[in-house]
């Protein structure tokens, strides 16, 4: 009984869990994911451009990792008839109208306990267009408070500028 009083008071993480707290430092370098607390440094990203008749500008990035309970997905839109190219960089804690972002697992959507973080997103988003090719880098989070299942409880992603194909 006493070891487990001593293993709740301590504060500092396992070996070999790197613990990244700010912004700053989780949004820098190459590609990051946290999903529930665990941190992926090196995660697989799949980008790609959504064709839709709503939107001018439409992509999502699939993230996986071993080191992931849960795989995330990253869409963004920007409704028709808006102008230019970019960059355009969103303010995900208040986001224009003519855009709509969202953060989610690809977990059983069947079974009703995955949701998705659509409001309470903090952090930025910057997309673009060149020569015809959409470009996107995000530094999102998604804190635990916003989270309505029992699965996806919080989630963070960083990826630096990459082609959207």
């Amino acid at each position: 009984m006493m070891l487990l009083l001593l293993l709740a008071g301590c504060r500092t993480p396992p070996v070999g869990v790197v613990v990244v707290d700010d912004a700053a430092t989780f949004c820098s370098g190459s590609a990051r994911a946290e999903v529930n607390g665990m941190l992926a440094t090196s995660p697989s990203l799949s980008l790609r451009e959504d064709i839709l008749n709503c939107c001018d500008m439409a992509g999502r990035v699939d993230v996986t990792s071993a080191q992931l309970p849960l795989s995330l997905t990253l869409e963004w839109r920007r409704y028709a008839n808006q102008t230019g190219d970019g960059p355009f960089t969103l303010d995900l804690s208040s986001l224009a109208k003519s855009w709509s972002v969202m953060l989610g697992s690809n977990c059983d959507r069947t079974s009703g306990v995955c949701g998705d973080f659509a409001e309470a997103l903090t952090g930025t988003l910057t997309v673009s267009r060149q020569n015809g090719i959409e470009y996107a880098e995000a530094c999102v989070e998604a804190p635990q408070s916003s989270a309505p299942n029992p699965l996806l409880h919080s989630a963070r992603l960083w990826f630096p500028n990459q082609a959207v194909k």
